[in-house]
């Protein structure tokens, strides 16, 4: 049968009114087979009437709007069915099928009624897909499913441990939030339409990792304690509860700082060419070089074949003692300095002294990163790990002082273990 409806005046004449073709399907289901046989993909409307026998449908169904249009203005054809669970049976089709052109499931009750199904049977999308095929893909008039498919946001699943390598990795760039109740697959959903600091988080980050944990509020406080609040001014307001967890990354996270290019060592005879100083050298780089251009460093003497044959046919000489020394510039007989003495400034720090110096100031550094860490979770990753974001250290850059730090931490749980806070 077919419903004639309505069509309002244009001028003095009117126009050729449009017609909805009804059939009534034995249950929901048929609905799902009707879609994936069809090939309609989400260019569908899925509703339900409450408290409406099927012989009253055909009646009503004339006046339905969908998006202020009216039903046979954008559809051709309407299937339904009665059912003693409309809200049931329709969210079962959408978890099946998708929300189509809907934004959200249907608001209904658990009563009975009409569920009805509404297509266009004719070549060609339907109006209503035209117009939100022309949206952005973070428009608010989009469902959330449909945000989701057309975000660029990159989603992966992974375990905590991995969220928490990922966090460290980012250097803070990170927002970390949670919602309990919910799946992987819902929180993708929540994930496109969430806002951070007011801005969309489709718009501000490039990934997201999604956990699902058996309690939101313990998952949360673990990845803050480990990498720190990230872009939050605050902790994250998780509640106790399974759920899912959500890590959102700015990016790939900032490269490691670039190695520092070490000069070629010189060979041992340059040429005067080759030792001349290069251009662009700083003033205290030009004041240690010689009057040669060759750096005015003491060099060990080299043995050759030419040495050891005039070594061999001249009589020995006794060595001179090392304040009688005159040290000379490699390959040739010149002094290092006009005068023949070592400048004073040439003497650098050993690497025992600077490895001293270092230690010195990661004591002072964990001496005052210690006591905010909590005292239960001290070991040596954790402290290390803070300390090299304290002093902007790219992560590993202290594993040689690995040993050190674990020294100074425990010693500070024992110094530290008879105080008390004074409680008023």
């Amino acid at each position: 049968f077919k419903l004639q409806t309505a069509a309002p005046f244009v001028g003095n004449r009117r126009p050729t009114p449009m017609s909805l073709e009804c059939t009534e399907l034995a249950n929901s289901s048929e609905f799902v087979k009707l879609l994936q046989d069809n090939c309609h993909g989400q260019d569908f409307w899925l509703s339900c009437q409450a408290n409406l026998p099927s012989a009253d449908f055909t009646r009503h169904i004339q006046s339905v709007r969908v998006e202020s249009n009216m039903v046979a203005e954008i559809f051709t054809h309407c299937y339904f069915t009665v059912s003693s669970d409309i809200k049931a049976d329709a969210d079962a089709v959408l978890v099946e099928v998708g929300l189509g052109l809907r934004r959200k499931t249907v608001r209904s009750k658990n009563v009975s009624g009409c569920v009805f199904l509404l297509v266009k049977e004719t070549a060609g999308p339907t109006t209503l897909m035209q117009e939100k095929s022309g949206l952005s893909a973070d428009d608010h008039k989009l469902s959330a499913e449909e945000r989701l498919r057309r975000t660029e946001l990159r989603f992966e699943v992974a375990d905590l441990e991995h969220m928490a390598t990922e966090a460290k990795r980012s250097r803070t760039q990170f927002w970390l939030t949670s919602w309990t109740a919910t799946n992987v697959e819902d929180g993708m959903k929540k994930v496109v339409c969430m806002r951070a600091d007011g801005e969309l988080a489709v718009h501000r980050f490039k990934r997201c990792w999604l956990a699902e944990v058996a309690d939101c509020l313990s998952a949360t406080e673990r990845l803050t304690a480990s990498c720190g609040h990230g872009l939050r001014k605050g902790a994250v307001r998780s509640r106790p509860g399974p759920g899912c967890v959500a890590l959102l990354l700015s990016g790939e996270g900032p490269p490691p700082p670039a190695p520092v290019a070490t000069p070629p060592r010189r060979a041992a005879a340059a040429s005067p060419e080759a030792r001349a100083a290069p251009e662009g050298q700083s003033q205290a780089k030009r004041r240690r070089v010689g009057p040669e251009g060759v750096a005015a460093v003491p060099m060990l003497p080299i043995r050759t074949s030419s040495s050891s044959a005039a070594k061999a046919s001249t009589p020995s000489t006794p060595r001179p003692s090392p304040a009688q020394a005159t040290p000379t510039s490699r390959g040739s007989g010149s002094p290092l300095a006009a005068n023949g003495a070592v400048p004073t400034t040439l003497a650098g720090p050993s690497s025992e002294e600077i490895y001293i110096k270092t230690l010195e100031v990661l004591e002072r550094r964990l001496a005052a990163l210690l006591p905010t860490l909590p005292r239960e979770q001290l070991s040596t990753p954790l402290v290390q790990e803070k300390l090299e974001e304290s002093m902007r250290k790219p992560h590993g850059r202290l594993d040689k002082f690995k040993l050190e730090i674990a020294r100074i931490w425990r010693k500070y749980l024992e110094t530290t273990a008879g105080q008390t806070e004074d409680v008023d």
